[in-house]
This record gives structure tokens, C-alpha cells and sequence, in this order.
């Protein structure tokens, strides 16, 4: 059984302490105990999702909660969701590792519809005018309709789509595991080009200004024309890229698994600064209100100056089988 829990940091770090433990907990404001590990949370209109593992004796599930933690709903699957959900119009749609992409109603969790691939769908759906954009361990991605989960296309790879499509100007963009980067046409799947790196692609693009930048596991950032593309710059890190880039006022962070978050000049990949964690950093940057916020698999959240390189660090402590929600 694993705990969901709501915090309010309360200490702070400067940059010199990085990677040391907090001193003092954080106050408990809520603590929620589901009946799986916790993979994601996801909060959209007022309502916290949870996404959870399967074990010997339950599928994974899909969890609705309220602000204040109360349980609206659960839906559960035959597998484990490490899909982030997106909810559209009403709906909660969502991949699970038993093979299917999933829409659900958001008030009460009813399945509206549900398609099957061939393989498990670790990618996280994105919705747009009507449909369903998500990639399959099958080595497709595939557009669904929104409304009746009909298919409107695939588009085949040579291996695992685990990247979470982005969907720009009529364009979808998507990585695979077989070291490419793809751009296709929104409306027919048609490939319109496509980029190889010297390794897989799990990381999912963020599309700037007719750039799309995006990580790689042969431990480059990449920064593509959006159009054509061609490389504008790519930037190594000591170890593979599975986080998803941030773009943010001109600046790129993204983490690597060398332990550190990158932060780096949109225009010409220039470095601003890395901050090194206490651990790899698979989680994807957010960035509010001049605050960057990220995970690391050293059990630590970090809060950092997004557009100073040495600057006072917020590092939040906790067990890594429990999923924390910070209010910053």
C-alpha cells in the first residue's frame, strides 16, 4: 500500500548543500493511501490523478482524487500506468501496459471507449482537435478519434514509441527506440522527415518556435528545425537523456542521467549552467513563476533559480516508493 502525499516545504538550501538530505520534514497536509506504488500524478481542473503499478494480486488503475485528497474515483486496468493522463473536453485519456489507450469519463470514471494495440503504451496521449495522438510499444503511433476511439491512422517504426508525441502547426513529433525522431503530418501519418541520433529515443519533444528539442539515449540534446529537420545544434551530457525538455524565455533545461540539470541557450545550445542532483534525473522540468522544478532518482525534488546558475536551491526530501505533490 502506498501513500499519496501533500506537502508544504517549509527549508531551503543554498547552492553549496546540493544533494544532502533536508534537515527537517516538510508539513504533512494530506496523505492518501492507495493499494498500489505510485508511478505519476497529474492535476487538471481541481482534480489530482494518479496513476499506479499492478502487482500479484490487482491490475494498475487510474486514480481520481480531490484537492484535499478525497477519492472521487479509481478505473483499473490489467496492467501498470506509467501514462500520464490528459484530460480534454471531459475525458481522461490514458495509455496502460495491458496494451490499450484508455478514455474515461471525469466525473466518474466510466470507460467511454477503449482501443487496443499490440503492445504496452508507456507513452502519454496528446489531445488535439479531436484526436487521440499516442505511441505503442507495438512500434506504431497512432491517431484515434476522441469521441469513438476509432483509428485514423498508424504510423510504423522499427521499435518502441515510449516518447509522448507533440503536436504543432499540423505536424505530430515523436521519438522512437529505433534512434529516430519523426515528424508526420497530423492529418494522414504521412512521415514528413525524420532524424536519426546514434541511440534510442525516449524523451519527448518540446516544440519552440519552429524548433524541436528533444534528448536522446546517445546522451545528446538535440535542437531540430521543425520544418526541415536538420540539426541546429546538439549538446552531450555525460550519460543518456530520458528527461523531457523545458523551454522557457529562450532557455532549454532538460536532465540527464549524469546526475545533472541542464540549462542551455535555445538559440545556439550554449551552456548557462548544470546543477548537479544526488541522483538521475529522469523527470521533466517545470518551470513557474522563475522556479524550476525537478526530480531525481536520488529521492530528491529540487527547486532551482531557473535564470541564475548558482543561486539558492529548495531540495525536498522523500521516499522514493511514495509520490510527493509540492506547493511551492
Amino acid at each position: 500500500m502506498r501513500n499519496v502525499r501533500m506537502y508544504n516545504p517549509t527549508h531551503r538550501f543554498d547552492s553549496d548543500s546540493l544533494g544532502g538530505p533536508a534537515t527537517t520534514d516538510p508539513t504533512v497536509r494530506w496523505s492518501q493511501k492507495l493499494q498500489n506504488d505510485v508511478l505519476d500524478v497529474a492535476v487538471w481542473d481541481n482534480t489530482i490523478y494518479c496513476t499506479t503499478s499492478k502487482d500479484s494480486s490487482r491490475g494498475g488503475a487510474i486514480v481520481a482524487l480531490e484537492l484535499d485528497g478525497t477519492p472521487r474515483w479509481r478505473f483499473q486496468t490489467d496492467g501498470s500506468v506509467w501514462s500520464s493522463p490528459a484530460v480534454v473536453d471531459g475525458t481522461v485519456y490514458v495509455g496502460s501496459l495491458d496494451n490499450h489507450v484508455y478514455a474515461l469519463d471525469v466525473d466518474t470514471g466510466s470507460k467511454q471507449w477503449t482501443f487496443e494495440t499490440d503492445g504496452s503504451v508507456n507513452s502519454s496521449p496528446a489531445v488535439v482537435d479531436g484526436t487521440v495522438y499516442v505511441g505503442s510499444n507495438d512500434n506504431h503511433i497512432y491517431a484515434l478519434d476522441a469521441d469513438s476511439g476509432s483509428k485514423q491512422w498508424a504510423f510504423e517504426t522499427d521499435n518502441w514509441v515510449s516518447s509522448s508525441p507533440a503536436v504543432v502547426d499540423g505536424t505530430v513529433y515523436v521519438g522512437s527506440e529505433d534512434s529516430h525522431i519523426y515528424a508526420l503530418d497530423v492529418a494522414s501519418g504521412s512521415k514528413q522527415w525524420a532524424f536519426k541520433t546514434d541511440d534510442f529515443v525516449g524523451s519527448s519533444p518540446a516544440v519552440v518556435d519552429e524548433t524541436v528539442y528533444v534528448g536522446s539515449e546517445d546522451s545528446h540534446i538535440y535542437a531540430l528545425d521543425a520544418v526541415l529537420g536538420t540539426k541546429r545544434w546538439a549538446v552531450q551530457t555525460d550519460m543518456s537523456v530520458w528527461s523531457s525538455p523545458a523551454v522557457v524565455d529562450g532557455t532549454v533545461y532538460v536532465g540527464s542521467l549524469d546526475n545533472r540539470v541542464y540549462a542551455l541557450d535555445a538559440d545556439s545550445g550554449t551552456k548557462r549552467w548544470a546543477v548537479q542532483t544526488d541522483g538521475s534525473v529522469l523527470s521533466s522540468p517545470a518551470v513557474v513563476d522563475g522556479t524550476l522544478y525537478v526530480g531525481s532518482n536520488g529521492n530528491h525534488v529540487y527547486a532551482l533559480g531557473a535564470d541564475e546558475s548558482a543561486g539558492q536551491t529548495e531540495v525536498y526530501s522523500g521516499e522514493r516508493s511514495d509520490t510527493k505533490v509540492y506547493d511551492p
